[in-house]
């Protein structure tokens, strides 16, 4: 006779959002020349280190190729990072400064282990 596992619960505390964002970038958006060396290789290789950050998520290195692929990879760090912020936002940041956001990225996955 085979058994049934009983099921599992999952409790949250009240009032907390099992599924909020509750971390912050660990690097500013506009701090990106605390690394000298970084912002001078990605200011001015920027397709090999884009191309980096997407083959370090997994993600096909194809999409590199297309520039308006770069904020739903920054969506991608910050909903894998569960960092606040949102579309808008991320497409924002691309847009205006796509080089800050680069090294953002780079750093943030750095920082994180990846």
């Amino acid at each position: 006779m085979q058994t049934i596992p009983p099921p599992v619960l999952v409790q949250t505390r009240p009032g907390h959002d099992a599924w909020g964002y509750e971390n912050t970038w660990k690097q500013p958006l506009f701090d990106c020349c605390q690394s000298t060396k970084l912002c001078c290789l990605i200011c001015w290789c920027c397709p090999c280190k884009s191309y980096g950050i997407y083959r370090r998520l997994g993600e096909n290195c194809i999409s590199w190729c297309w520039p308006m692929t770069l904020w739903s990879l920054r969506t991608k760090i910050r909903t894998l990072f569960r960092i606040q912020g949102s579309l808008c936002g991320d497409c924002a940041a691309v847009q205006c400064c796509a080089c800050c956001a680069l090294v953002q990225m780079h750093r943030e996955l750095d920082l994180q282990g990846l």
